[in-house]
């Protein structure tokens, strides 16, 4: 059972490898510099998408992206531009669809106004979610970095980066959801 475990964790610690790598490929192409460092926490959407007994099975992890930079957030004060970075990897399209719909159910309870599938007024972060055949990439920061103009190169170069043709889009901005289909 040991050796089981032993193995497990090999496997999970080595998928965290090529995703790092893969977001640092990513983080690379920007046209901002920044440093993508392993979170210390999990990611904040992790309990929506994953039952406990899920969380040593399926490959998950979260990034902290982080400019190199200070820029002036909207209070008129030097910050660095923070974002995080989060992926969800399932072994087929139905357990990636019950990601979803988990995840579904849980944020509408919690987060008010938000609703599966249609565009509102939502109390939210702005994020860009894409929900592929097999897996979900994340991508979210807070409302103060919306602003900055990198905000939006940054939503798109992530959307061109992972979003599969058909994918599911959750794009919302501070207070708003939109909901879209991935056509490119």
């Amino acid at each position: 059972m040991k050796f089981f475990y032993v193995v497990l964790l090999f496997l999970w610690s080595a998928t965290s490898v090529i995703a790092q790598n893969y977001f640092d490929s990513f983080v690379g192409k920007l046209d901002v510099d920044y440093t993508c460092l392993p979170n210390k926490a999990p990611d904040d959407f992790r309990g929506n998408f994953l039952k406990k007994e899920q969380y040593m099975v399926v490959p998950h992890d979260c990034y902290l992206l982080k400019s190199r930079s200070l820029v002036k957030n909207k209070y008129g004060q030097d910050s660095y531009l923070r974002y995080w970075l989060s992926y969800y990897l399932f072994k087929d399209t139905t357990e990636c669809k019950a990601a979803i719909e988990r995840y579904s159910s849980t944020v509408a309870k919690s987060i008010d106004g938000f609703k599966y599938k249609e565009d509102g007024d939502a109390k939210t972060a702005p994020m860009v979610m894409i929900f592929n055949s097999k897996n979900i990439f994340c991508l979210y920061g807070n409302c103060e970095t919306e602003l900055d103009p990198s905000w939006e190169s940054l939503k798109n170069a992530f959307i061109a980066e992972y979003a599969e043709k058909g994918a599911m889009l959750l794009i919302a901005k501070c207070g708003y959801v939109q909901w879209k289909t991935h056509d490119n």
